[in-house]
């Protein structure tokens, strides 16, 4: 949830007189989970999670997206060439 407050696109729709702000992203799985020994103060395990996330975009970035994605596999083909 957190992760989606943060970093997810936000999108605002109104329906009759109700304003619905949602948040949009995706989580691939599994998950890597780094779970601790007991601990009685929190009386449970602590664990780590760790996700790969990635917002949604709209379909109107999707051109500049992969604009983007192109120019970045061009240069790290450049970068290549040097190692």
């Amino acid at each position: 949830m957190n992760i989606l407050e943060q970093h997810g696109l936000k999108s605002v729709t109104a329906h009759n007189l109700d304003t619905i702000l949602s948040y949009e992203g995706m989580v691939c799985t599994p998950m890597n989970l780094q779970i601790g020994p007991y601990d009685k103060s929190l009386k449970g395990h602590p664990y780590t999670a760790q996700v790969q996330f990635a917002p949604i975009a709209f379909p109107d970035q999707w051109e500049s997206l992969k604009q983007k994605l192109k120019i970045k596999k061009i240069f790290n083909d450049f970068i290549l060439l040097f190692k």
